[in-house]
């Protein structure tokens, strides 16, 4: 049937040329993006999944960064603990040269000043060693002055309770992805090196959280022959809970360090993953452009056959 209110031709190829203009956008802006997944239209599933990913892959890169703060925190904690032993060393070489007859009481008072000054220093370093603002040596106190939970002005001082400092570290994209470290109080009233302070102090006494050690009334001293046999002994003692402090600490970066590595390698396959899902292929996605725009050209030459062919009712009109 020949009509011209209606150009049914022109119309089968309008249709044809907006689906073809449709292909070319979607291939385009694939290429464009390098996404397969631009908009949930393209695919719904598929976006959701790659949201969820996304979030995983985030969380896994910053759990890397997290344990990577966490293991250079512990290596500075770990660095000041070195020279604890240094000043340990050396005050147990004083106290083992003031136990020899060889000295008077008077020259056994020259080693002790300096025995004092290096106790008077390990105190110090542990009240006064920061990492990022809080100090990371003094137990509980977690850099303020007052320790929480205490009570009367005894207790109102940086390290004054020997409670440990409990750290969380989030190396996960989960709540429940925490590793716990606690550091230990080397202040003089720490659990750790008191015993070259006092020699009244048990080092194997249980202590409860949140109180003070029992055993701080007797100061060391290496002016007699006995406070130096006496120190030699406290000396040992301290050494062996440093040691094991710094063991703690070498065993927690260890453990770490395997954390990142295990990070990094989910945080590599998860993004390959996503990548299968969200990412665009550029062979494909070339090919379906190229196809479209050849279409779209064919079909503005159909169109445009289309729209001069009404022009030969004309001749039956004479």
């Amino acid at each position: 049937m020949t009509v011209i209110n209606t150009n049914v031709k022109a119309l089968f190829t309008q249709a044809a040329m907006k689906l073809n203009e449709r292909g070319t956008m979607k291939a385009m802006s694939e290429l464009s993006t390098g996404k397969r997944i631009n908009s949930a239209k393209d695919d719904a599933a598929g976006l959701a999944i790659a949201a969820r990913m996304t979030q995983q892959i985030q969380g896994l890169n910053q759990g890397i960064r997290n344990a990577g703060d966490a293991i250079a925190m512990i290596q500075t904690t770990e660095g000041a603990t070195e020279n604890v032993t240094t000043m340990l060393l050396r005050c147990s070489e004083l106290a083992m040269q003031a136990a020899n007859d060889t000295y008077s009481d008077v020259q056994r008072g020259f080693l002790n000043n300096e025995f004092d000054q290096l106790k008077q220093e390990i105190n110090r370093m542990a009240e006064t060693h920061e990492w990022n603002g809080f100090k990371i040596l003094a137990g509980a106190a977690d850099g303020t002055i007052h320790v929480p939970g205490s009570s009367g002005s005894a207790n109102n001082k940086v390290g004054s309770l020997p409670d440990k400092l409990d750290l969380q570290f989030q190396v996960g994209d989960s709540a429940s992805q925490r590793i716990s470290i606690s550091l230990p109080n080397f202040t003089e009233n720490g659990t750790i090196t008191r015993a070259v302070f006092y020699t009244d102090y048990d080092p194997t006494a249980t202590v409860s959280p949140g109180t003070q050690l029992t055993g701080g009334l007797v100061p060391t001293n290496i002016s007699t022959v006995d406070g130096a046999q006496a120190v030699i002994q406290q000396v040992k003692l301290a050494m062996d809970k440093v040691s094991e402090s710094r063991s703690m600490m070498g065993a927690a970066m260890n453990r770490l360090e395997h954390v990142v590595d295990n990070l990094t390698n989910v945080s590599m396959n998860s993004s390959a993953s996503r990548s299968q899902i969200e990412d665009a292929d550029y062979a494909k996605a070339s090919t379906d452009l190229a196809k479209s725009q050849i279409m779209q050209q064919a079909a503005t030459a159909v169109l445009a056959q289309a729209n001069t062919s009404q022009q030969t009712v004309l001749k039956l009109l004479g």
